[in-house]
């Protein structure tokens, strides 16, 4: 069972994306493979950043204790998590809880056929400037 590095954990409102406006329960990890001029949570990526070491079924516990099903993995950056898919297979099985990631979309593309061909559907906050839209609808229209 890996364990993550999960800088902060909290219920707020969410701010952007589908779910915009309603209650979520956020799981900020540490660490990000970019320093971009805009990140907000800089303090998150830092090596001395503090850390509370979670695995799965503890942020799963985390999430059901707050009574919410709205779930948003934001970072720091979410998918560079080692052992990322074993939390979103956790939750994604949980089936009522829905969950989006909020990543930089320079580490999305890599994994976007797996993760499509595993979930279905992938989503994600856009963060850079390029968009992997037209790649990612290229591989959805192959499948």
């Amino acid at each position: 069972m890996y364990r993550y590095n999960i800088a902060e954990k909290f219920v707020s409102i969410n701010g952007e994306g589908r779910k915009a406006g309603q209650p979520a329960v956020f799981i900020r990890f540490k660490g990000c493979n970019l320093n971009c001029s805009y990140c907000d949570t800089l303090w998150a990526n830092s090596d001395n950043c503090p850390a509370e070491m979670m695995t799965a079924n503890d942020i799963l516990v985390y999430i059901q204790k707050t009574g919410i099903s709205n779930v948003t993995l934001t970072g720091g950056e979410p998918l560079i998590q080692t052992g990322i898919y074993e939390l979103i297979d956790l939750l994604w099985f949980q089936g009522h809880i829905s969950f989006q990631t909020d990543e930089n979309n320079a580490v999305l593309y890599s994994g976007l056929q797996a993760a499509v061909k595993r979930y279905g559907t992938v989503y994600g906050n856009e963060k850079l400037r390029f968009s992997y839209k037209k790649r990612y609808n290229k591989i959805r229209m192959r499948q």
